[in-house]
């Protein structure tokens, strides 16, 4: 995977894409086995074109099955070295609440040097929302685990990113979790 990550990451470094790792590979890098070893990778609206185009150079498309859950802008997904990648640009979904998470440059929360190249990882708080949002309970369980074993939890950015009032139930739940880890109220 590590080889894949680097290929893709030099090319779209070198044409100054938005981009960022998210999904089971962010995770693994809190720690986090969730048992998958796809790559999902956000990208921003105005570098999907240029993405698809690299993609379509580097790897094989892979054939994508609709569900009615899922309205996302653009999701496709590729096969590169016995490696899936799946690239997402604002993603939308429907399920107990309806739910857009559009990924831009704010949205990178660090990066890494492997082989030369910068690797931009996503927060780890905005994919507790959108596992919350895509209800993936067992997903959501290992990342409060992670955060009430010590990580800090920054409700500013849940705040500023996705609104308290814009998905109640990710809310609650986020809520609940804060007075566990900080035990106030």
């Amino acid at each position: 995977m590590k080889k894949v990550i680097e290929l893709i990451a030099k090319e779209f470094n070198k044409r100054e894409l938005t981009w960022a790792i998210g999904g089971s590979y962010l995770l693994k890098r809190y720690g986090i086995e969730i048992g998958f070893d796809q790559l999902d990778i956000m990208v921003s609206e105005d570098s999907i074109e240029e993405v698809n185009k690299i993609m379509s150079e580097l790897a094989e498309k892979l054939e994508v099955e609709n569900n009615d859950n899922y309205q996302t802008d653009y999701y496709s997904s590729y096969q590169m070295v016995d490696q899936t990648i799946n690239i997402i640009c604002n993603l939308k979904c429907d399920f107990e609440e309806s739910f857009i998470y559009s990924f831009d440059k704010e949205d990178i929360n660090s990066n890494v040097k492997s082989n030369n190249e910068k690797i931009y990882f996503s927060h780890l708080l905005d994919w507790y929302v959108i596992y919350q949002e895509t209800q993936s309970e067992e997903v959501l369980n290992l990342i409060e685990t992670h955060y009430e074993n010590g990580t800090f939890l920054n409700n500013e950015r849940f705040t500023s990113k996705f609104g308290m009032s814009d998905i109640p139930f990710v809310k609650e739940r986020y809520s609940n979790l804060k007075k566990r880890i900080y035990q106030v109220g």
